[in-house]
């Protein structure tokens, strides 16, 4: 689609596609801090 209505579906459409990649990156990383041990700190019990 040529003209601004174009560009503006496009910037959109790339919004919405890259949304959820961002997300699952978040998750990913604050799955990963929970995971990292201090030293001196004991295993959680099971």
């Amino acid at each position: 689609m040529p003209g601004p209505w174009g560009r503006l579906t496009s910037v959109i459409s790339l919004v919405v596609g890259i949304s959820p990649f961002v997300r699952l990156a978040q998750a990913i990383f604050a799955a990963a801090e929970g995971f990292v041990r201090l030293p001196g700190m004991r295993a959680a019990p099971r």
